[in-house]
């Protein structure tokens, strides 16, 4: 019995098509143009309302970030300190005018690496996310799809 050819598609729209074709065969020999089969759509940006009172946004922020950390591990004399800097590197950036959540946090990210994190359980990466984190939790948005809050958007 004769077996029927099988039709691979390429998934990636920016991958080399096979002996330089810009379309790839169907299962009635027919040729559709390339496509990205199955791909995630990019995330949206999270933008942050300007800020209106930097110090009341610098102590909400710090105490946040201090009670965060405490509560992750036992509390630890750097916390506050580990707080104090990321904190400022988040002023920072929002007096420069960055409004994406992401842009704050790959600038707390990069600015946090020259921080000693030797006496700490936590690193920058920790610390960026978790600033990321509160600021998404006094916006409403669930940071994370692990916590019981998080809801499956409804199937289209």
């Amino acid at each position: 019995m004769p077996t029927k050819p099988i039709w691979l598609r390429w998934e990636l729209n920016d991958s080399p098509a096979p002996f330089g074709h810009d379309s790839i065969p169907t299962q009635d020999n027919s040729l559709e143009p390339r496509r990205a089969i199955g791909m995630a759509q990019p995330v949206p940006p999270v933008i942050l309302a300007p800020v209106d009172d930097f110090e009341r946004e610098r102590q909400w922020l710090e105490q946040s970030l201090v009670e965060l950390l405490d509560s992750e591990y036992i509390p630890e004399a750097v916390n506050g300190t580990i707080a104090r800097c990321a904190t400022n590197a988040y002023i920072r950036q929002r007096m420069e005018g960055e409004n994406d959540i992401d842009g704050i946090a790959i600038a707390i990210l990069t600015e946090m690496q020259g921080f000693d994190f030797s006496k700490s359980f936590f690193g920058e990466f920790a610390i960026a996310n978790a600033i990321s984190e509160l600021l998404l939790d006094r916006m409403g948005i669930e940071p994370c799809c692990g916590r019981a809050q998080f809801r499956y958007p409804d199937a289209a």
